[in-house]
């Protein structure tokens, strides 16, 4: 993952809707993507979809304290894409996911088709396990 951390002075996490919208508006270049990691669900949500149709961006909502709760190595959102890897990585990759999403469930038939990859999905009563086979 290559990832760039940038902190901002004199900005207060806990600064409300208005504010954090002000924000954004004023970041020059304009994101790409917004991730929405802190707040109660229906809010973080709702922020996330106002901007997302404010900035015309990708906004995520990931609830991530639920994702470290659950034992999970990844998120629904991560696992979708980290499949493809997974299988291109071969035998004996593993990982744990909240849950099985229609998208992820798509993408391993579409890998099993097309790249003759083989996966393994055990589902339990707190998270779901992958494993290239």
């Amino acid at each position: 993952m290559n990832l760039k951390i940038e902190s901002v002075e004199g900005f207060s996490g806990h600064s409300d809707r208005n504010q954090l919208l002000s924000f954004v508006r004023r970041i020059s270049p304009k994101p790409s993507k917004i991730v929405v990691g802190h707040g109660e669900r229906h809010k973080v949500d709702s922020f996330a979809h106002a901007a997302s149709r404010m900035f015309k961006v990708r906004t995520i909502a990931p609830d991530l304290l639920e994702t470290i709760r659950s034992e999970a190595t990844v998120d629904e959102h991560t696992l979708d894409q980290i499949l493809p890897y997974m299988a291109l990585a071969g035998k004996g990759s593993r990982l744990l996911a909240e849950e099985m999403t229609g998208h992820a469930e798509t993408n391993v038939w579409a890998i099993e088709r097309f790249l003759g990859k083989k996966f393994s999905i055990t589902r339990n009563e707190k998270v779901v396990e992958v494993a290239t086979i």
